[in-house]
């Protein structure tokens, strides 16, 4: 299907991935028949994150092709845009319980 550009067919494999049971969409597109893994990947992470619920994990060993793919799928767009929270939230392993229930 990636060597004919057939997304719409990649698609269905996500829906009926997820209609399965599945929990996470692994989305690897790298071949040895195609240069175009950026493009794939942008054309693929954007189908997909846009009709399907489930997780999707990048599969690449590009990191150019993961923050791409990335940029694709909007809940990964905004988790990403601010990577650290102000120090007022911030939860030390000691703020989480009680110290009487504290993991020791």
């Amino acid at each position: 299907m990636l060597l004919a550009d057939d997304y719409d067919g990649l698609q269905q494999i996500a829906e009926d991935q997820v209609e399965g049971g599945a929990h996470v969409l692994d989305l690897c597109v790298a071949l040895t028949e195609r240069q175009d893994e950026d493009e794939q990947m942008r054309q693929v992470a954007k189908r997909v994150s846009l009709t399907q619920l489930a997780p999707i994990q990048i599969d690449s060993t590009e990191p150019d092709v993961i923050s791409m793919a990335l940029d694709q799928i909007p809940a990964a767009r905004s988790s990403t845009r601010s990577t650290s929270r102000p120090a007022a939230t911030r939860q030390t392993p000691s703020s989480r319980w009680p110290s009487s229930t504290a993991p020791r």
